[in-house]
């Protein structure tokens, strides 16, 4: 089987795969568990954006060689060149430097402001203007509240998916056993983190079965990302770390501003316990394949 073959057979499996996993599992929820278990998508959306993907957009978890300057400086055989003609070289071909901090740390701060402006878009859309700003001690508004949120999780899983693909392409372009061992990984990271994406969307009103569909949908970025990272491998690269700091900024968005509320409204001890531990739960339940299965 060629390398593109396997990389688009494991990037449809991979995503398939978690996407039906984790739906499994949150269609076995009774209706009831829905508003509990959204303690548990706060810790797993949290989780999957501290643990995950910013330390990938930082460039924690790369481990790549050295930079090789330009194959003429070091491989030329038959005209050496002095110290001045191959800092000239040096020059006109820089190695290409990973994103600063900074700039991914900006990249962050603009994707949380941009979901804040995409919410408050969505709001305009939904509501009368003369009526928007009493729409909020209301039900109506709670539940437009519920789908802001499905929104921007959509929205952000598919950056996450997009981004998966691209990882998978460049495993098997590196080795075939490395892109087998990197898929699995991926899979392993997948399944909580669309548990709690699932979650969250039966909680903001989808049907069992749209949740499902927007799940499957969003999923088959990854083979988007995929085939551009096959044919464009430098250029997503580039890109990588800031889609994935955007990408973080959905979740942390979400679930701050959307789920994180919604928890205060039930301030009894017995329930505050109760949603700390569903929170713990759903960071453990990314925590721990993430310091199992490393990638």
């Amino acid at each position: 089987m060629s390398i593109l073959a396997w990389i688009m057979t494991a990037s449809l499996a991979g995503s398939l795969l978690s996407v039906l996993a984790a739906a499994g599992i949150a269609y076995a929820a009774r209706p009831s568990w829905i508003p509990k278990l959204v303690s548990f998508a706060v810790g797993s959306l949290l989780a999957a954006a501290f643990l995950e993907i910013l330390p990938h957009a930082f460039g924690e978890h790369d481990h790549h060689a050295a930079p090789i300057v330009n194959e003429t400086v070091v491989t030329h055989q038959h005209a050496p060149l002095t110290p001045e003609l191959q800092q000239h070289e040096v020059m006109a071909h820089p190695a290409e430097e990973a994103p600063s901090a900074s700039s991914i740390s900006l990249t962050l701060l603009a994707g949380i402001l941009a979901f804040f402006i995409m919410e408050k878009l969505v709001i305009w859309r939904h509501c009368h203007h003369e009526q928007c700003e009493e729409l909020e001690p209301h039900e109506h508004s709670h539940g437009h509240s519920h789908g802001r949120a499905g929104l921007m999780i959509i929205v952000g899983d598919t950056f996450h998916n997009f981004l998966d693909g691209a990882l998978i392409a460049a495993a098997f372009m590196t080795d075939i056993n490395v892109g087998i061992a990197t898929s699995l990984a991926i899979i392993a990271h997948e399944v909580p983190q669309e548990v709690g994406d699932f979650i969250v969307l039966l909680h903001s009103g989808y049907s069992k079965m749209k949740a499902l569909f927007f799940n499957a949908l969003s999923s088959l970025a990854a083979l988007v990302g995929a085939l551009l990272a096959y044919w464009s491998l430098n250029t997503v690269t580039h890109l990588q770390p800031y889609l994935l700091a955007l990408g973080a900024s959905s979740m942390i968005y979400v679930a701050i501003a959307d789920l994180i509320p919604g928890l205060h409204k039930r301030p009894q001890l017995k329930d505050t316990a109760q949603q700390v531990a569903l929170i713990l739960a759903g960071v453990a339940f990314i925590a721990i394949p993430h310091f199992l299965f490393p990638h």
